[in-house]
């Protein structure tokens, strides 16, 4: 063997006297031997001085957890948000095809976030905290004054936070392997706040770590006291939310269940108050594998106070200014209004004002297909959430489908069309079907479709409609317009579709729609050859 080869020889002649044999009570395998000195390192750098830099603990193969957890995961990239590492990718990719003209865009990177769901687990000294779990840990990052969030997440998370300590509130704890109780302990689990744009009141849900109550009521007096507070804490985000009956009582009434308690005054005594859209229970129990942040049955949601969703107007002009290009899609708004309805149980886009700069682009390629075809123009939306895209086609397609998995997105669809002109409301339908279901069991509507919306999770398109696209798409559709929130999985998709070679890519653009994270929202429009 040449010199310097660690052989078995080697290692064995290093084994050091009287050291544990097999068969010792004390003998540890190689594997055994590794984990140790792995969880000697993890200690040695939970104890290193928290004073060091983050570049000499990285020097010494160490990482520091105290220092780690001052800075906000989704802040990495926030200095140059156009030089992370995946639109470094995304470009590359579109160079390696025949498509040249692939730009990105960059819109606010402060204040953007309407959205928020955040964990909630102890601190040092047992309390609640509410943030965002570290990078490979879940350990919770507390952000008191995020810059990406809307202020009013700020302002209702702190509220939150003073109520839970005020209260004792305890925080959920993961199950370790060892806990006979395989659902965790502790109380309140997550807080998910929903802004709404046009008054910046919150919607807040409190994820209640217990099985729902059978009879509707609050019945856990510490979570009623919780909701108590917040409500009291708060004051009426506009006329739209309803006045307290005179006779207070506690118990179910008009939908809601009812609190002993008063908002605050805008003149009052009252310091921390924030505008308050509605509070929501939602009760989730689940086992200490899940990691969904909500429990989405229907009988674990409450609404404890407020209207029963949020109502967003997407406005194409607003959006534009947000970036100071010019290439931004404009085309002609709709004659009526499309109040796109949100409660907490249905998925909303965490950057909604500029996410409809991708809903303008949309409808600017569908006005230009509209005026080139001769003749129906039918449009099947797969993956619709509450048919934030789809929607906003509805006065150009002679009829429109939307489809989703979400039990709750049918009501707000159907709420929202209510409101629209009666000739326009006949030509909207929504399935309640998730996309692989919709290219079974929707051929014949498939097959008179001329445009087809996707726009799936982060995994990307099922495979059976990839496949549809790809062997029997291309004879009706005129149009296939893929939004992505997934490059890797979008790249996968469209080497398919175009390696079918019965399509091509027309156009494509990219959205920073999250600064400061490696992440990149794409557009791309997909035409037969």
């Amino acid at each position: 063997m040449g010199k310097g080869k660690n052989t078995a020889a080697d290692r064995k002649r290093r084994v050091p006297p009287g050291a544990p044999k097999p068969g010792d009570p004390d003998f540890l395998t190689p594997t055994q031997l590794r984990n140790r000195r792995k969880r000697k390192a993890r200690k040695r750098g939970k104890e290193e001085d928290p004073s060091k830099s983050s570049e000499e603990q990285q020097q010494n193969g160490q990482k520091n957890s105290a220092t780690l957890n001052k800075v906000d995961p989704s802040t990495r990239y926030l200095a140059k948000p156009l030089a992370c590492p995946v639109v470094k990718s995304a470009k590359q990719f579109w160079r390696t095809t025949s498509y040249d003209g692939f730009k990105v865009y960059l819109g606010e990177t402060q204040r953007w976030r309407t959205v928020s769901k955040l964990a909630v687990r102890p601190d040092e000294d047992g309390k609640v905290t509410i943030g965002l779990f570290a990078p490979n840990s879940h350990d919770v990052l507390p952000l008191p004054k995020c810059r990406m969030h809307h202020p009013s997440i700020n302002k209702a998370v702190e509220v939150i936070t003073k109520a839970c300590h005020s209260l004792s509130v305890v925080p959920y704890r993961e199950a370790g392997k060892s806990d006979e109780d395989d659902k965790g302990s502790g109380q309140l689990r997550y807080v998910a706040v929903n802004v709404e744009r046009s008054t910046g009141a919150a919607q807040i849900t409190l994820v209640w770590n217990e099985s729902p109550p059978s009879d509707g009521a609050i019945d856990n007096p510490l979570l009623r006291k919780l909701a108590s507070k917040i409500v009291s804490s708060s004051t009426a985000s506009s006329a739209e939310v309803e006045e307290p009956p005179k006779k207070r009582r506690r118990g179910r009434r008009g939908g809601k269940t009812e609190l002993k308690s008063t908002r605050a005054n805008d003149g009052g005594k009252q310091t921390t108050t924030f505008k308050l859209h509605s509070l929501w229970i939602n009760y989730h129990h689940s086992w200490k594998h899940s990691n969904a942040v909500f429990a989405f049955d229907s009988k674990c949601w409450r609404r404890v106070e407020g209207p029963s969703a949020v109502v967003e107007h997407l406005k194409f002009e607003n959006a534009r200014q947000l970036t100071n290009s010019d290439s931004l899609a404009d085309p002609a708004p709709l004659d009526f209004k499309v109040p796109l309805h949100f409660p907490p149980n249905v998925f909303r886009q965490a950057n909604l004002c500029f996410f409809t700069c991708i809903v303008a682009r949309i409808r600017e390629r569908t006005i230009k297909l509209k005026k080139d075809e001769v003749g129906d123009l039918i449009c099947t939306e797969l993956y619709g959430g509450v048919g934030t895209i789809g929607l906003h086609l509805s006065d150009l397609v002679t009829y429109l489908v939307s489809s989703d998995e979400n039990p709750n997105n049918n009501t707000c669809f159907t709420k929202t069309v209510r409101e629209f002109p009666p000739e326009v409301q006949s030509k909207l339908e929504y399935k309640r079907k998730d996309a692989t279901a919709m290219v079974r069991s929707e051929k014949e509507m498939l097959s008179r479709s001329q445009v087809l919306i996707v726009d799936p999770p982060r995994k990307g398109l099922d495979e059976e409609v990839v496949d549809y696209i790809c062997t029997g798409g291309h004879e009706q559709l005129k149009l296939v317009a893929y939004v992505s929130c997934g490059f890797k999985a979008f790249e996968r998709d469209c080497k398919k579709i175009t390696g079918s070679g019965k399509w091509r890519v027309e156009f494509a653009e990219g959205y920073i729609l999250f600064p400061g994270s490696d992440a990149i929202e794409t557009l791309a429009f997909f035409v037969p050859m």
